[in-house]
């Protein structure tokens, strides 16, 4: 069966919805099609954002989405050197990523999108003046075409559908493997300050990270170059810098997820 639309998005992301309540707003009604049950999971994003960016946001994002505000990073980088590099004005914040999309995602409805969840797009193609684009049902397992004149795609990394509808620069983005922990029980965090780890043990060709939420939780993460999850273990649990911070520590949860390294896709 066929379904129709004229405004069709990719990906309940910030992007994806970001896109659906600027259309809704100008009096449109776009679809957006997410392939997960409900936006924001997996969290695939540590939410470390500028200040700035979240107050020149409109919609104006509800104070109770941030974590954590930070005045100031530490860089560990090799041989324990350590340098400690204020913000000044500007400075950043921890947002709750997961919060966040739900969020944005329920301003978008407000406005008069459509959401259709566990909606997977498998492919697209140009025809008759319309681009199809393939669906999957994952309730049902079942596909279906959805006919449309104009596709968003919002879907984040890896972009398979860029791929597929021809975006050639798509396949020269090179990607690394992160992993990312929340944790308790960690020693010695400093609230305000960010930490970065340089290390071609653990994190090659990327870094490491520690966010403090608040108290003695974290969030802590790697990317690398393969088997990110072995190495944020051993991160934490050997390296002599960290591992007495981590020696009483428990993780509760633990998402994976991709990160783009580049270069920019130029065609448009």
């Amino acid at each position: 069966m066929d379904h129709g639309t004229d405004i069709a998005i990719v990906g309940a992301g910030p992007s994806g919805s970001y896109a659906a309540w600027k259309l809704a707003v100008n009096g449109l009604q776009p679809l957006v099609l997410e392939e997960h049950p409900a936006p924001g999971y997996p969290e695939h994003c540590t939410g470390h954002i500028p200040v700035s960016l979240l107050e020149d946001l409109y919609p104006k994002p509800p104070p109770w989405l941030i974590q954590n505000r930070f005045r100031g990073m530490i860089l560990h980088l090799p041989d324990k050197i350590e340098l400690r590099i204020p913000f000044g004005n500007l400075n950043t914040c921890l947002i709750d990523r997961a919060l966040f999309d739900e969020w944005l995602a329920g301003e978008a409805i407000r406005m008069g999108a459509a959401y259709s969840f566990s909606s997977r797009v498998e492919d697209a193609s140009f025809k008759g003046g319309f681009i199809k684009v393939k669906v999957r049902d994952k309730k049902s397992n079942k596909d279906y075409i959805l006919r449309t004149k104009m596709l968003i795609d919002g879907e984040g990394s890896p972009p398979r559908l860029l791929k597929k509808i021809g975006f050639t620069d798509a396949s020269a983005i090179r990607f690394v493997d992160a992993v990312q922990g929340w944790f308790a029980d960690v020693k010695d965090i400093e609230r305000d300050f960010i930490e970065v780890y340089l290390t071609s043990t653990y994190a090659y060709p990327f870094y490491a990270w520690i966010a403090p939420i608040g108290g003695d939780s974290a969030k802590v993460g790697l990317a690398a170059a393969g088997e990110p999850f072995r190495k944020l273990m051993k991160f934490t649990g050997e390296d002599s810098r960290i591992s007495y911070r981590f020696r009483d520590a428990y993780r509760s949860r633990l998402t994976g997820h991709r990160i783009p390294l580049g270069p920019p896709i130029f065609k448009s």
